[in-house]
């Protein structure tokens, strides 16, 4: 059959893409749709559903997070082959560090997360 895709739709010129009730309606099957545009700036972002489905589990402290079959595929694709080891350290994508150095493994160690409960 023909191959399906996803698409993250880009919204520069009227702000509030997922807060804007004239974009979206839903079908006959109740999912939500994006009415459009239906522009991407950004020629390889995009998502195959064969790199998503099945989806696997993941359990980060304790809640488990659906992840893509094959996370990789689009990551690469969008950020390139080097993505999985290099990390951008500024606001504007000039200086990147290899992950793979000792001197940035600081970087790898995982964030401090306190879970607090909200009344």
């Amino acid at each position: 059959g023909e191959a399906a895709y996803l698409v993250i739709p880009e919204d520069v010129d009227r702000g509030l893409l997922l807060g804007d009730d004239s974009r979206w309606a839903k079908d006959s099957s109740g999912d939500w749709r994006f009415l459009g545009p239906e522009i991407s700036y950004f020629q390889d972002e995009y998502f195959s559903l064969a790199e998503f489905e099945p989806f696997g589990s993941v359990r980060m402290y304790d809640v488990d997070l659906p992840v893509p079959r094959d996370p990789w595929a689009s990551l690469n694709r969008t950020y390139g082959p080097t993505c999985s080891y290099t990390a951008r350290i500024d606001e504007h994508g000039g200086v990147y560090v290899d992950l793979r150095l000792p001197e940035h493994a600081h970087l790898k160690r995982p964030a401090e997360v306190a879970v607090r409960e909200v009344v």
